[in-house]
């Protein structure tokens, strides 16, 4: 890994639109539940089962938490994603492929930040709509749509990686 070459590799605006979505629901996760904290009753939904259901209830103020997850998660993907040359990487790096490489790593973990970011923003949005009584649950398929879209990023961004070999 140290002997990898650091290149430099240019942003363009599919990356800066996968950074933008990614803060986007960042902001709604955490200027939602501010907004709403004053009527939210003190006990609110905490966790959900496979189908989405509440199963368990605490105080309102977990929503604090739930916010600096995604925030801690945010920043951590969007610092990684500047630093390719540092990632692991299922095929050699080389001075031919190591542009082409850092940039398929680079979007994947943009990709990963929007969806990851994006789904904490539904669980905040239905966490609170459940709370105020406007809807029942987080939908049946949430939990089964977030794994098969992160199978299907990964599966599309290492197939990329082999052939971009």
């Amino acid at each position: 890994m140290s002997n990898r070459p650091k290149v430099k590799i240019k942003r363009d605006w599919w990356d800066n639109t996968l950074e933008g979505i990614a803060l986007l629901a960042l902001l709604i996760s955490i200027l939602v539940p501010i907004y709403y904290y004053g009527i939210l009753p003190d006990t609110i939904p905490v966790h959900f089962d496979f189908s989405g259901e509440p199963d368990s209830y605490g105080s309102k103020a977990t929503l604090f938490f739930l916010m600096s997850i995604n925030t801690g998660l945010f920043l951590l993907l969007f610092f990684v994603a500047k630093i390719p040359h540092r990632h692991n990487y299922l095929v050699e790096i080389t001075e031919e492929n190591a542009k082409r490489q850092y940039r398929i790593s680079a979007r994947l973990i943009r990709v990963m930040n929007a969806v990851v970011c994006s789904f904490f923003a539904y669980v905040t949005l239905s966490t609170v709509s459940i709370s105020l009584e406007k809807s029942i649950s987080l939908g049946s398929y949430s939990v089964i749509l977030l794994i098969v879209v992160i199978s299907a990023v990964m599966f599309f961004f290492v197939s990329r990686s082999f052939s971009s070999q």
